[in-house]
């Protein structure tokens, strides 16, 4: 590729390749890619090339001053861009010397002439780019051709924007590109030159190894030629964007010296149009166009019998899509077409030969009919966008859904700014496969659309109750299932590790865990070594018992597993924590789920409106009166009192909470 100077360069950078000095010119960077030397000297205000050593094979002399073609450079060169120069012409010994060029773009210059017999002798080129010089004119095309009518390695052709941006049209003669046709060509652009038409048998002459041709951004009218492009046996991709587009005028433009007067050599054009002979079926062709064109209907045009894709965007053409037959040799085989931003106004149809298309683009087109049997032809159609146009009257008018009736295999439909009002229910009747459905910015308020014929949603609503089902019940029983892992894989770790865990009283490595919020941690250090002082009791809080580097949920639960009782400091910060809500539900699951219903939670209430803003699930707790209450006052003889009772709580292994309280209430 032309540009692989300039990536390996940018690799370097990147990749820290070793540079090092190759030419004259120090500020050249030069690398060595695989063995391979190349030499950047981009934007380095140059007069003249420098020179370089012979095993450079690379050199890029983009956006310099350099005004004569350099003649001097290594006779092994493969790589040469001298883009942005000030180039006036290439002589006839310009190249001589390059035997072995391969890549070569003197693109953005001011060139005025190419001598012919200049590209004769390079004749191993691949790559060759002359584009975006106005003053060469397309007429350079002779000598090109002729140069190049022997080579059998040229494949591509950069021949865009040869022609001024205003001025009179072009017609592509057969004798400017009758010397090509014996060559390997697969690309070709012509874009950007005011070409108008082309001479019948342009096309015929063409290389049958074309794949990719650009004619975009020209004034291209109709003409007979349209009938020959289905001798490009090999065609690919065909650009017709952009025609008759309009042109920004700049200051610049009055004062390009365009030689639109400019003639070829007239040895070599008089020599091509010597040799050639007329296609004996030329006049056949041309008949069977005229007559069809006359009938006004089931027009039939040839396409390219291996052409994929086709971009006819952003045209000023204003048209009416009639009726139209695309025939091919091997059946149609067009997969992509770009129609959108012209003024397709109507879409008639029907249009048979394209069974074959899966994207269509029709959108920005001021497009305000479709008839019914337009999508007739275009059964495999996947991807339809009808965007930015005016079909909201005669949507609302299908009553009966006979505009996307045989669109069966559609997934994405656009028809966004169409001023649809309203939608009948039968329009997407036989959408079966359709996902993706986009009508925003229209004026629908409301509309019913019928999806008894989409099987796929029928599974989907099963898919959604099944879901939402299968969420309720996780949502239900979350805490018991969580409890139940932490619980399972601590287990595993037991059985692992061999430890003896019978389950009965002699498992319980504390008295009690003690759950509490940060801010009364203070209250909890005091009543903790008083229990443990007093009472001989051992308790589990979590600032000082949880085992480092273990994880909180797994050091909770193993702190409530492995805890005769679970005591809860009730108080506004314990119900606003999530990690202690966490370990009030453990507690919970615990109770239930692994001590036989035993009540093991009890609740310390430090706050007298705690116990209202329990959740729902807790209030039997409440109501059975298992917690107690730190005295308000906070009287010396009543907090003794009440750190006796919990002490004694705490201590007893068939602990009767209600009785407790009960006495506490009568005392």
């Amino acid at each position: 590729m032309l540009y692989i100077i300039q990536a390996l360069v940018i690799g370097s950078v990147l990749l820290r390749i070793e540079a090092f000095n190759c030419s004259s010119n120090e500020k050249c960077h030069c690398v060595d890619f695989e063995g391979k030397y190349f030499a950047n000297c981009n934007g380095l205000g140059l007069r003249s090339a420098p020179s370089f050593s012979v095993d450079v094979i690379g050199i890029c002399l983009v956006n310099n001053d350099i005004s004569e073609f350099p003649t001097s450079l290594p006779v092994g060169i493969s790589y040469l861009d001298v883009s942005k120069n000030s180039l006036r012409g290439i002589r006839q010994n310009s190249l001589a010397n390059y035997k072995f060029l391969r890549n070569l773009s003197v693109s953005e210059n001011e060139l005025k002439s190419i001598e012919l017999g200049s590209l004769r002798k390079a004749g191993h080129i691949i790559h060759l780019d002359l584009s975006l010089n106005q003053e060469l004119t397309i007429e350079v095309l002779v000598n090109i051709s002729h140069d190049l009518k022997n080579s059998t390695s040229i494949r591509v052709l950069n021949l865009e924007y040869l022609q001024c941006t205003f001025g009179t049209s072009f017609i592509v003669k057969q004798y400017h590109i009758a010397d090509l046709r014996h060559t390997l060509l697969e690309e070709l652009n012509l874009a950007s030159n005011r070409i108008n038409s082309f001479e019948f048998g342009v096309f015929s002459m063409l290389p049958k190894t074309i794949r990719y041709l650009n004619v975009a951004n020209n004034v291209l009218s109709y003409g007979y030629y349209l009938a020959e492009f289905g001798s490009l046996q090999n065609l690919v991709t065909l650009n017709i964007s952009y025609q008759a587009f309009f042109h920004q005028v700049w200051v610049q433009n009055f004062l390009i010296g365009c030689n639109d007067t400019r003639d070829p050599c007239n040895s070599v054009k008089t020599d091509v149009e010597r040799n050639f002979t007329e296609n004996s079926d030329t006049g056949e062709v041309i008949g069977q166009f005229s007559s069809s064109l006359q009938r006004l209907k089931n027009i039939t045009i040839y396409f390219p019998p291996k052409m994929e894709v086709l971009y006819f965007h952003d045209n000023m053409y204003k048209l009416e899509l009639q009726d139209f037959t695309l025939k091919s040799v091997d059946g149609p085989k067009l997969t992509h077409f770009h129609l959108q931003n012209n003024i397709i106004y109507s879409l008639t149809g029907p249009i048979t030969g394209l069974s074959s298309v899966v994207h269509a683009d029709l959108s920005n087109n001021f497009c305000s009919y479709i008839s019914p049997k337009f999508f007739n032809d275009f059964q495999n159609m996947s991807f339809l966008d009808l965007s930015h146009n005016a079909l909201g009257e005669i949507i609302e008018n299908d009553v009966n859904g006979n505009i996307f009736r045989n669109l069966f295999k559609l997934k994405y439909l656009n028809l966004t700014r169409n001023r649809i009002v309203r939608l009948p229910d039968p329009i997407f009747r036989n959408l079966v496969h359709l996902k993706q459905l986009n009508l925003s910015y229209n004026s629908l308020s409301e509309f019913t659309i019928p999806i008894n014929h989409k099987k796929e949603l029928r599974w989907s609503l099963v898919i959604v109750i099944l879901t939402a089902t299968f969420s309720r019940i996780l949502y239900r029983y979350r805490w018991k299932l969580r409890y139940m892992y932490y619980v399972a894989r601590e287990k595993y770790r037991d059985n692992v590790q061999g430890s003896d865990v019978t389950g009965g009283e002699s498992s319980y490595y504390f008295d009690a865990f003690v759950s509490y919020a940060d801010k009364d941690r203070g209250f909890v250090i005091d009543l903790v070594k008083s229990l443990e002082k007093e009472h001989n009791l051992k308790l589990c809080i979590h600032h000082r018992d949880f085992i480092p580097g273990t994880g909180i949920a797994y050091n909770i639960t193993n702190a409530i597993h492995y805890s005769r009782r679970t005591v809860c400091i009730m108080t506004s910060p314990f119900l606003e924590s999530y990690w202690c809500m966490f370990e009030l539900n453990m507690a919970r699951m615990e109770a239930i789920y692994s001590r036989e219903g035993e009540n093991v939670l009890f609740l310390v209430v430090l706050e007298k409106n705690a116990t209202a803003k329990l959740p729902f699930s807790f209030i039997d707790l409440v109501e059975s009166k298992s917690y107690l209450e730190f005295p308000e006052n906070e009287d010396v003889d009543e907090s003794s009192a009440f750190r006796s009772k919990l002490g004694a709580t705490l201590k007893s292994h068939d602990c009767e909470f209600r009785s407790l309280v009960t006495s506490s209430e009568q005392e």
